[in-house]
């Protein structure tokens, strides 16, 4: 996975191919496909990868500290962030990470509202606003 990374701050996503992927880690293409179906799977296994990370190291794992460490996150590592989903304006890729942060922010806002918090707002429609102003 750090060889998607170290690629994708390089060269971006769609220029980053599984040859390039298997020579940077050291891998023959017969295990990369072993392991992934595609640099696609590839990729998805390693932002849940990066999620658990980042919202695993946090000592008090409320929702709130979980947004504010993913949002950390992104604003150390602009280079990745910038060429993965603005440099190469790939729709499909942007698509797939905002849906994850749409499912992750409902989760999360539902589990403080369960708490008594943001009583009468819609989950779901306050993740699409605050996924929205992060676009």
């Amino acid at each position: 996975m750090r060889a998607l990374v170290a690629s994708i701050e390089r060269v971006g996503f769609q220029k980053t191919t599984v040859n390039d992927l298997c020579e940077q880690a050291l891998v023959s293409r017969a295990t990369f496909y072993a392991h992934f179906e595609d640099k696609y799977h590839l990729l998805r296994s390693a932002m849940e990868s990066l999620r658990a990370e980042v919202t695993g190291s946090l000592p008090n794992c409320n929702p709130p500290a979980m947004r504010r460490a993913m949002l950390d996150h992104i604003e150390g590592h602009p280079r990745f962030y910038k060429n993965l989903f603005l440099e190469d304006g790939n729709t499909g890729l942007q698509r797939m990470f905002s849906t994850g942060i749409v499912e992750s922010l409902t989760r999360q806002l539902e589990e403080e509202q369960g708490e008594g918090g943001l009583t009468g707002l819609s989950a779901t429609m306050l993740a699409l606003f605050i996924s929205g102003g992060m676009a």
